[in-house]
């Protein structure tokens, strides 16, 4: 094959791919191993639960305990979606989507259907956290040090901090509340994001 006939093949690929996945928060979120892989926690957290973080902040961990982040695995509509779609591995990318809550992990696609998903059962899977849907480390915990909205002065806090700008931004929630699937024929299943401008 000549080298025009590789460089048009791709050129169409890409541009075809765009078209049919539509939004990047589905082409990054649905990949074969797009999920948050193992997190390393900082000293002094030691769980992914957010049960390690009310004791400190109290207000805010109630707060979400009655948010649809704490119940995004187990509210009865996903629920319910979730089931008459066989379980499909990359709806859990957003509805619980630290590797330790997914009792399947995503490792490709077959060539056709309308959800032809290879997965593999996860040794990492933990029965409980799953129950917390989207628990506080989804958002704060990167490379062992938890970020926030807010400066805080060395020494304030029990563990490594860091404010991130974006907290402040909706753009940070959009992977998440902006996408649909058209190849699951699944039209653009949250409009938060789009609501929220």
């Amino acid at each position: 094959m000549n080298t025009f006939k590789i460089i048009l093949i791709l050129t169409v690929s890409i541009i075809a791919s765009r078209v049919l996945w539509g939004h990047d928060a589905c082409v990054t979120f649905i990949g074969p191993s797009n999920y948050i892989p193992k997190l390393d926690l900082p000293q002094n957290i030691p769980l992914h639960s957010a049960d390690s973080c009310k004791d400190c902040h109290q207000e805010i961990y109630d707060q979400w305990r009655e948010s649809m982040h704490s119940k995004s695995s187990t509210s009865p509509v996903f629920q319910a979606c979730w089931t008459v779609r066989n379980n499909p591995p990359f709806c859990s990318n957003c509805h619980f989507p630290m590797l330790e809550q997914k009792p399947k992990i995503l490792r490709g696609f077959k060539e056709t259907g309308p959800l032809p998903f290879v997965a593999i059962k996860n040794r990492e899977f933990d029965t409980m956290l799953i129950k917390e849907g989207v628990t506080c480390v989804v958002c704060h915990l990167r490379n062992k040090t938890l970020y926030g909205p807010r400066e805080i002065k060395e020494g304030e806090a029990p563990h490594p901090v860091k404010y991130d700008p974006s907290f402040q931004s909706s753009e940070f929630c959009y992977t998440c509340h902006s996408w649909g699937f058209p190849r699951a024929r699944v039209k653009q299943t949250c409009y938060t994001n789009d609501e929220y401008k």
